[in-house]
């Protein structure tokens, strides 16, 4: 049995993957590996003896409830995609995969779960790059296009809005060329304050995107004191952005 033990408390500490002994009832951490420290960004003195919950670990708990459940009826949970929140805020899509067992008289926990973010990421765009071919395929001109996959990329992601502005033929200047918005009313107000902005290279936060040529995200926008306040809407605004330079070989 001790040898049994060992090999188990070895393959436990040795997993890349998050791995954590936890009471089933209360979500209250027993162990944990490095993998989840890793993964997670709590240390496992900061999670032994506190729950999940406790740790706003569970985005969304009724998913924990639901795998609870399952297991409760007899079945099995393998690789069920879920969403966990790290230390930082940072949201992470998860495959778990759990086993009951018990310790102590209690009913545990015994999850593996494994961060698939970049993976899914990764689909998911290889997926929007296929649909805005298409779309840009289909459509009847290049505004018709852009504006198309404005929309595509914004309800994919659910954002309120997305503007794409071109430069003129001397590409000394930035001017709204298309755009996209939710039914809203100060998201419209929004898009329409844009129509008479110029962007210069470095000014605002298009011209600092265009003038570097990387993509920018900010937080709030609305406050970051790089924004423009001409196009800065009451009742709209606080949230992020996130702004990329378009390049055509064409």
């Amino acid at each position: 049995r001790l040898a049994s033990e060992d090999k188990f408390s070895k393959a436990f500490h040795a997993s890349p993957d998050w791995v954590a002994l936890t009471v089933m009832d209360t979500g209250e951490f027993i162990e944990v590996n490095e993998g989840f420290e890793q993964i997670a960004g709590f240390s496992r003195a900061e999670a032994i003896g506190r729950s999940a919950f406790a740790l706003g670990i569970w985005v969304q708990p009724e998913q924990r409830a639901a795998l609870i459940d399952k297991l409760s009826s007899g079945g099995s949970v393998r690789n069920a995609d879920v969403v966990l929140r790290s230390k930082s805020g940072a949201h992470r899509l998860m495959q778990l995969s759990m086993e009951t067992i018990e310790l102590g008289g209690k009913q545990c926990l015994l999850t593996v779960g494994r961060d698939v973010t970049q993976r899914k990421r990764d689909e998911q765009l290889r997926m929007l790059g296929h649909l805005a071919a298409e779309l840009v395929a289909s459509a009847d001109s290049a505004s018709a296009a852009v504006q198309a996959v404005i929309r595509m990329i914004c309800e994919s992601e659910g954002w309120d809005c997305g503007r794409y502005f071109r430069a003129n033929s001397s590409a000394t200047v930035l001017r709204l060329a298309n755009a996209w918005a939710v039914d809203d009313a100060s998201t419209k107000e929004f898009i329409g304050s844009s129509t008479d902005v110029e962007y210069h290279p470095g000014s605002g936060l298009v011209g600092i995107a265009w003038t570097s040529g990387e993509a920018l995200w900010v937080e709030n926008w609305s406050k970051d004191p790089r924004a423009l306040r001409k196009v800065v809407v009451a009742g709209f605004g606080a949230g992020g952005a996130f702004l990329f330079p378009v390049k055509s070989q064409g």
